[in-house]
């Protein structure tokens, strides 16, 4: 079955744009759910609010969408959502504190987690649905240290913590879920193109020098390459994939 109507949380941001683009140019209606609309428009692209900091709210919304019968045949759903709280910056050895590190953990554990058992829940009821959530090579392995030399930037612990979380939570969704017929995937993808997370400004000059030396491919990855993986784990192309962690980084973890 060819899904035609997609949730995105998170559609607004550098990922979920493109990602956007790429299931309406393919004729999918698209529903992003963020804090904000994007700056891509379409007729077939509509906008739910979505604070994910509030928890309550958020599921509050989910579970009234879901019980509205025109939402009722929705069997796609993928997250490119990136949330944070608070000086997203110092999450690294010396500067993180024991409340950013719950607070954000919390948020993260939220979107990847409970959002994806609700969503999940309302696929078992349908016997179907694919599930694509945005992971990092961070969730499979340790940060390399040697990316950040010559630059201001640092490692993050809570981000590596709970995308490793997030690898083993999309097993075990898999494990549950495939009875029903819902599969769950997640894409395991290197650095992108774009801003410093938790910052305005853009990746430098010196960080993108250090990460061509340490990727096999000598790039960044650009968010339309993204999106086309994302694009691919939701359709029939494939499906007999579930439980998987879809590395897409350039030959990053290869060495």
């Amino acid at each position: 079955m060819e899904f035609k109507k997609v949730l995105i949380l998170g559609g607004s941001g550098l990922i979920g744009t493109e990602t956007i683009k790429k299931f309406v140019k393919n004729g999918y209606k698209v529903i992003n759910f963020d804090l904000n609309k994007s700056n891509y428009s379409h007729k077939n692209l509509s906008y739910l609010n979505i604070d994910l900091c509030n928890f309550k709210e958020t599921e509050k919304k989910l579970k009234l969408f879901f019980s509205q019968k025109k939402n009722k045949n929705i069997a796609a759903y993928v997250n490119t959502s990136y949330p944070y709280v608070g000086n997203w910056l110092n999450h690294n050895f010396d500067l993180l504190k024991l409340e950013d590190f719950l607070e954000n953990s919390s948020l993260n554990f939220f979107s990847n987690i409970w959002i994806t058992k609700l969503i999940a829940e309302n696929f078992k009821k349908n016997k179907s649905g694919s599930i694509v959530l945005m992971n990092s090579i961070y969730g499979i392995l340790g940060q390399n240290l040697n990316l950040y030399k010559g630059t201001k930037m640092r490692e993050n612990l809570t981000y590596a913590i709970t995308k490793g979380a997030l690898s083993n939570g999309v097993r075990q969704f898999a494990s549950f879920y495939s009875r029903y017929n819902v599969r769950i995937n997640s894409i395991c993808s290197g650095g992108v193109q774009g801003h410093i997370a938790g910052s305005k400004k853009k990746l430098t000059s010196t960080f993108n020098t250090n990460y061509k030396k340490l990727c096999p491919l000598g790039r960044l990855a650009y968010p339309s390459e993204i999106a086309n993986v994302i694009y691919f784990l939701i359709s029939k192309e494939s499906s007999y994939i579930t439980g998987t962690n879809l590395i897409v980084d350039g030959g990053w973890s290869a060495i």
